[in-house]
């Protein structure tokens, strides 16, 4: 009897994990949703998602990858966690790196759609394969930590996109490589990056081609390279502690409008900035930092209504590397310049009494525009960051839509006034 008891709760050991893990490998050829119930999922070698399946996750669900594996994404993944019950991503060990997701767009349409989700521990999050198969939104990500892995976050294939991807309110932190790998087309807000300061590479966002990025309202700091280098616009972020904080590189023109740019060796390493751009690229921005501009070629550059924490020319002129101290370079025109920093940086909605929202924000042709708290006749204008009025009207109704169709790709300024007071927007169209 004693024997049979024994053997019983030797066998009651062996099959309690049954009960509390699903295995996952191979190929995945028809719709799925992993649950909370039969969580963790454990990946236990190379997997496949067949184009057109879609897998979704619940929230609160756990997948642990083994070592050197990696998911081939053909399909969609829809990973959507809650702000209270996240979806996680890590080693099955806990120590040795997952290969992440290789995401086909050679001759497919996948879509990888993460919401409150935590990543860690893998040697690349995704790396994209991109041969113009798809002109959708390929990647979002909103409100996720990747912290503590190898590899870049995102690496995409150089070269012409015709994909996007979106990124919004997540958390960039310990990961020694690029974030974001060849980011064209994409557009990132409401982020915080932190650099690893043991690292070499040492860069958040990098693109080498003219393909147009947006980066509005995030956070950079730590990195021992660069922050940015993008074509596109940076607008109302915050760098600091950086080695380079933005660098306009070869291929790359940013427009920098309302950052503020402090304690970094350089704030902008300027490559490109010349006769052929628009000179009034980088405007309203507070520079304070060891050196705050440092040419690299001959074009000239120009710094429209900029703060640079000092208010001597001559002490403004020694915080720029250009002509003056390099004969082969081009020249940094800083004039004019703001004395009084705190104008410039942000534009925050200044009467709280009314209540004005725009959606969508990004937008490509339509703005809708909603009003409360306000009676009677209303004023809005729409300027370019230059201050050049591009459209006015009057309105008393509280909801109106707007053709932004006609503009230009860029951040502008939608100023409300009001018998209560007035207010200003910041929109950016795509």
């Amino acid at each position: 009897m004693k024997k049979l008891l024994s053997v019983l709760l030797i066998a009651l050991f062996i099959f309690k994990p049954a009960y509390s893990q699903t295995f996952i490998s191979g190929i995945i050829s028809s719709n799925a949703t992993w649950t909370l119930a039969n969580s963790p999922y454990v990946v236990t070698a190379n997997t496949v998602i067949m184009p057109n399946v879609i897998i979704n996750v619940q929230p609160g669900v756990l997948i642990k990858l083994m070592a050197n594996v990696q998911i081939s994404l053909r399909g969609t993944f829809n990973c959507i966690g809650t702000s209270s019950d996240s979806i996680w991503f890590t080693a099955n060990d806990g120590l040795t790196h997952w290969e992440g997701f290789y995401v086909d767009n050679s001759s497919y349409n996948p879509k990888v759609n993460f919401r409150y989700c935590s990543v860690t521990l893998g040697n690349g999050i995704f790396s994209v394969v991109n041969y113009n198969a798809s002109t959708d939104t390929l990647i979002k990500l909103v409100r996720c930590t990747f912290k503590n892995n190898s590899g870049d976050i995102i690496d995409e294939n150089s070269g012409i996109k015709t994909h996007k991807a979106y990124i919004d309110s997540c958390i960039f932190s310990n990961n020694p490589s690029h974030a974001m790998y060849e980011a064209s087309n994409f557009t990132i807000k409401n982020s915080k990056f932190y650099g690893v300061s043991a690292s070499p590479l040492g860069r958040a966002i990098f693109s080498g081609t003219y393909q147009n990025t947006i980066i509005d309202n995030c956070e950079f700091s730590g990195f021992n390279d660069l922050a940015v280098a993008i074509q596109g616009s940076i607008t109302n972020s915050t760098f600091y502690n950086n080695h380079t904080a933005i660098a306009t590189n070869s291929n790359g023109t940013p427009e920098v409008h309302y950052n503020n740019i402090y304690d970094n060796q350089i704030g902008i390493k300027d490559w490109q900035y010349g006769a052929i751009n628009s000179p009034t690229q980088i405007t309203n921005n507070r520079f304070c930092n060891t050196t705050n501009v440092r040419k690299v070629y001959g074009a000239d550059s120009y710094y429209i209504n900029n703060c640079w924490c000092l208010n001597d020319s001559l002490q403004i002129e020694a915080s720029i590397w250009d002509f003056f101290d390099a004969g082969s370079l081009g020249i940094v025109y800083f004039y004019p310049y703001v004395a009084n920093c705190s104008i410039i940086v942000g534009s925050a909605d200044n009467n709280e009494k009314i209540a004005f929202s725009l959606f969508p924000n990004p937008a490509s042709d339509k703005l809708n525009i909603e009003i409360s708290g306000s009676i009677g006749e209303k004023s809005l204008s729409v300027y370019n960051i230059q201050g050049q009025l591009m459209w006015q009207q009057t309105a008393r109704q509280e909801k109106l839509e707007i053709d932004i169709a006609r503009l230009s790709k860029g951040l502008y300024l939608l100023k409300l006034i009001t018998t209560e007071g007035s207010v200003v927007k910041k929109f950016i169209k795509e």
